[in-house]
């Protein structure tokens, strides 16, 4: 017989990033020198005609929304939480415009020969600061600072520096290592407004909130969240500020707002079929650069896949301990099971997402927690539910016979389940057993929506840079599928010594067959 390998999946994976390692020698796609001469130029009753009946993308959450729904009635007006979902939707055909701020197009055509906007603008937004309404003093003493950054040229000078003149230096930005600190709830996809940059937040908006805890004497912190996600921030008292949103009198129900930075014109952004297209190397040596080698991005990814495992390990041994109790109490019968039972329909019939953002806006509100540790519960607690009924089938497995036996021969009920039991219900429960960690490993992915960056997160973080719609979503699936295949084949190694016939012959117990 033919020795397999020991690792074929691992091998089949690394192959990729082999094939685009080797591709790095090809140079990148040239870029049109000139954006002006990429603009499409139409009317403002040109833009019209071709938006009324067009399939549009807009922010989750954001004013376009509202106002593309109230001006083309017509058109199919699809969400997206962030501009990279976007662009992914627009590359795919599926959707033909996108609502974005006309900084945001800059950068894509920038980035990309496929992309251009309409001349003609579509909106014009306030961007202000948002505070909670119990931070009254808050808001008043940023509005303060923001008026004689007005007066003095601050605001406009930060402005030009990052849109018009491109410079992307945080190098003079002050920075407070003691005092008060002042959370700023951030949406870290939307450059040059903020975003990440070499690991750390950056942008327009970054740089005036930098100043203006730098002038009220406090420490900045950031949290960075999906855009929906910065408001809830400040409501339950996640973040003190919110960064980035026009007021509107919905939301200054919620939370007040600072004196207005800077108008924010927004454009039609779409494909250019007239761009020319960069051969497939130069496309996938490009996008494997600005992925992995600029800015040490790699660096972040193997950040993002440390909090994966972490979240997913953590959340493993807790749902174990968890699914042992409720195995436990379902034996007992009565109140024990009846109680057990119930968890398990509550558990189960609720979305993870839903409990992961109900323990950490509502239950762990005002807790100065972790939001990992926040996930590690949640998934623990919702993993131990289904764990809890594998538990019980591999008991349930074990002949009652063999349990009489071992009690008859004098030992205890713990020797009994402990020598008899547990081995025999391991061994046939253990494939399931071993399948929880792989679902929670891609369970996690969502563990974004409460400021977690994780290898998804990541990924988002990185497209939102490079304005690549597939290839980190790509690369991400590769690095999920290693770490998935490295684990299966760590479990599948420890299950062979569960079951004897799988064992080798030397580590089999003398006077013990196999058949």
């Amino acid at each position: 017989m033919k020795k397999k390998l020991a690792f074929p999946r691992l091998l089949a994976a690394l192959l990729p990033l082999l094939l685009l390692a080797a591709a790095l020698a090809l140079p990148a796609p040239a870029l049109a020198d000139s954006i002006s001469d990429r603009v499409k130029q139409v009317s403002a009753e040109e833009q019209a005609e071709l938006l009324e009946n067009a399939r549009i993308g807009v922010h989750l959450g954001g004013l376009t929304s509202v106002y593309a729904e109230r001006d083309y009635p017509n058109a199919d007006i699809q969400q997206f939480d962030n501009i990279t979902d976007i662009a992914a939707a627009l590359e795919a055909g599926r959707l033909d415009y996108a609502l974005q701020p006309k900084c945001t197009a800059v950068l894509f055509m920038r980035s990309n020969p496929g992309y251009t906007y309409l001349s003609a603008g579509v909106y014009e937004f306030d961007n202000r600061f948002a505070v909670s309404k119990d931070r009254s003093d808050l808001r008043e003493q940023i509005d303060a600072v923001l008026e004689r950054f007005q007066e003095d040229g601050t605001i406009d000078a930060i402005h030009k520096k990052w849109y018009d003149d491109a410079d992307y230096s945080m190098d003079d930005v002050p920075v407070r290592e003691d005092g008060e600190v002042l959370t700023a709830a951030i949406s870290s996809g939307s450059e040059p407004v903020m975003f990440i940059q070499d690991g750390e937040p950056a942008g327009c908006d970054i740089e005036i909130i930098m100043r203006v805890a730098y002038e009220l004497g406090m420490r900045i912190q950031f949290y960075d969240t999906s855009f929906s996600g910065e408001l809830a921030a400040v409501v339950s008292g996640k973040a003190d500020v919110a960064l980035g949103y026009a007021k509107t009198e919905e939301r200054a129900k919620q939370v007040d707002f600072c004196e207005n930075l800077y108008m924010q014109p927004w454009v039609a952004m779409c494909i250019d079929d007239e761009a020319a297209t960069p051969t497939f190397f130069e496309t996938v040596a490009s996008n494997f650069e600005s992925t992995f080698v600029v800015e040490g991005r790699w660096k972040m990814i193997a950040s993002g896949l440390g909090v994966t495992v972490t979240i997913a390990l953590g959340a493993f041994v807790l749902a174990t301990l968890g699914a042992a109790l409720l195995s436990w109490m379902r034996s007992r019968g009565g109140v024990p099971s009846a109680a057990a039972r119930a968890y398990v329909k509550i558990v189960t019939g609720i979305p993870v997402l839903v409990w992961l953002m109900l323990l950490y806006y509502v239950v762990f509100q005002g807790v100065d927690i972790s939001a990992v540790v926040v996930a590690i519960i949640c998934f623990g607690l919702e993993a131990a539910a289904p764990l809890s009924g594998i538990f019980t089938t591999g008991l349930e497995s074990v002949d009652g016979g063999q349990v009489e036996a071992s009690l008859a021969l004098g030992f205890s009920r713990m020797d009994t389940f402990r020598r008899v039991v547990l081995p025999q219900a391991a061994r046939s429960i253990w494939g399931l057993y071993a399948g929880q960690l792989t679902s929670l490993i891609k369970g996690t992915s969502i563990v974004g929506y409460v400021a977690i960056a994780d290898l998804t997160k990541v990924s988002d973080i990185i497209r939102s840079r490079t304005f690549q719609a597939f290839f980190p979503l790509i690369s991400t699936a590769v690095v999920y599928f290693v770490v998935i295949a490295l684990f299966a084949w760590l479990l599948g190694l420890a299950g062979k010594r569960l079951d004897p016939k799988r064992r080798k012959p030397e580590v089999i117990l003398k006077g013990i067959a196999t058949r």
